[in-house]
């Protein structure tokens, strides 16, 4: 994983479908906004962000939403991704959002981590280097 400040169009683009996404989440409860922008295989971006509830267990992550929407539309392999958050450093996914990506995307798949101010990227290999899968 490195910082980073160079981004291709299509990476800046991402991030800001992230970072818009982000504006819609529900987080009554933290505060925590997250918004995430999936590049498919086929060249189309899904966008999804987080929605809380008060028991949590029901809580909706933003990698989620972006997942379910790919998938929705017929969509089965993410090639990139981006997770905007609002927090002093840019967040990459949690390790359940990292598993269900990785089954996804496996390895290669590309992450880019930002908030307003820095961005991370790193690979899904690098995340979660010895993945589950049957």
């Amino acid at each position: 994983m490195k910082d980073t400040t160079s981004l291709n169009d299509m990476d800046t683009k991402l991030v800001e479908m992230a970072r818009s996404i982000s504006h819609n989440a529900r987080v009554h409860l933290s505060g925590f906004h997250v918004g995430a922008a999936i590049l498919s295989e086929n060249g189309n971006i899904y966008v999804g962000c987080n929605v809380e509830f008060d028991n949590y267990t029901n809580t909706i992550h933003a990698e989620e939403a972006a997942i379910s929407a790919m998938v929705s539309a017929g969509d089965l392999k993410p090639i990139k991704i981006a997770v905007f958050t609002n927090a002093d450093e840019p967040c990459f996914p949690c390790g359940m959002c990292r598993q269900s990506l990785f089954e996804l995307g496996r390895e290669d798949l590309e992450v880019i981590a930002c908030n307003n101010k820095n961005v991370k990227k790193a690979n899904m290999g690098d995340l979660l280097p010895h993945a589950f899968h049957l």
